[in-house]
C-alpha cells in the first residue's frame, strides 16, 4: 500500500468499531487505505510506539524517526480525530528531538485529564555512555513551548523509563515516570519519579522527586517497570519485572 515503504519502517494507525468493523474514515491525507500511514524521515525508519486519545478525539502518538542510518531521534505526532496529520501541531503534525545521542525514543504518552497537555517517557542510549531516561511535557494547545529532555536519575549508571502516567487527587497537573536505575553493574531497582507541570521534578515526593525499591538486592537481577496506573486516591501502583543478567 503506497506509501508504504518496501525497505524501512513506518508508522501505521487504524481505527476499529466497536463491533470490530476497520473504520474506513480514519485515513492519513492520501486518502490511499483505510489506515493513517506515516513515511516521516523519508527513507529511514519511523516507529510508533504509545498513543494517548485526547478528549477532542485527536491522536497522540509517542515513538521515534530516524535522521540517518545512525541517527534516531525522539518523535511526537498528533493526528486529527480523522486520522489526518493535524497542522495545528508545529505546522506539520509532527516535531522531533535530538537529544545528543544516536537512539533517542519516546516510548510511552499520556493526556492530562483536560487534554491540554500530553506528557512522554523514554530513553536514550549509544555515544559509549551510559543509558538515560527521557521525560516529555508538550501542550496540545496554546504557545507554550514543549519540553522534552533527558533527565537521568544517575549521572553514571544506565536508566530508563518505560511507563508515564498522568496525576490525580493532590497531584492532578502534574505526571510520574516510571522504569529501573542501576546500582551497580548487574543490579537494578524500580524507579517512579513525579514531575510538576513544566517538566522538573517535583521535590515534595520521595527524595528530590525520585522513589525505588530494590526488591533482591544484590541478587544480580535487572527490576524494571512496564506500567503504572495513578489510582483516584492518588496512589501509585505498579506491574514490573525481575530477571536474572
Amino acid at each position: 500500500l503506497s506509501p508504504v515503504s518496501t525497505n524501512t519502517v513506518d508508522i501505521i494507525s487504524a481505527r476499529f468499531s466497536e463491533t470490530g468493523a476497520l473504520d474506513s474514515t480514519f485515513k492519513d491525507a492520501s486518502g490511499a487505505h483505510p489506515a493513517s500511514v506515516l513515511d516521516l524521515s523519508a527513507g529511514f525508519h519511523d516507529r510508533g510506539r504509545d498513543l494517548a486519545v485526547l478528549p477532542d478525539g485527536r491522536v497522540v502518538i509517542a515513538g521515534s524517526t530516524a535522521s540517518s542510518a545512525t541517527e534516531v531521534d525522539a518523535l511526537v505526532v498528533v493526528l486529527t480525530k480523522d486520522g489526518a496529520l493535524d497542522p495545528n501541531f508545529n505546522t506539520t503534525g509532527w516535531k522531533k528531538w535530538d537529544l545528543a545521542r544516536t537512539d533517542d525514543s519516546l516510548r510511552n504518552v499520556a493526556a492530562s485529564a483536560d487534554g491540554k497537555t500530553a506528557y512522554f517517557a523514554g530513553y536514550s542510549t549509544g555515544n559509549s555512555r551510559s543509558d538515560d531516561a527521557i521525560v516529555g511535557v508538550v501542550p496540545m494547545e496554546g504557545a507554550a513551548a514543549p519540553v522534552v529532555k533527558n533527565d537521568p536519575i544517575s549521572e553514571t549508571a544506565n536508566d530508563r523509563f518505560n511507563a508515564v502516567a498522568a496525576g490525580t487527587a493532590g497531584a492532578a497537573g502534574k505526571f510520574y515516570a516510571a522504569g529501573y536505575v542501576a546500582e551497580s553493574d548487574k543490579d537494578t531497582a524500580l524507579v517512579v519519579v513525579r514531575y510538576n507541570a513544566d517538566g522538573t521534578r517535583d521535590a515534595s515526593f520521595g527524595t528530590a522527586g525520585v522513589a525505588k525499591i530494590n526488591v533482591a538486592v544484590g541478587k544480580g537481577l535487572l527490576e524494571a517497570v512496564n506500567a503504572l496506573v495513578v489510582q483516584p486516591d492518588g496512589k501509585i501502583v505498579l506491574a514490573a519485572q525481575a530477571e536474572g543478567n
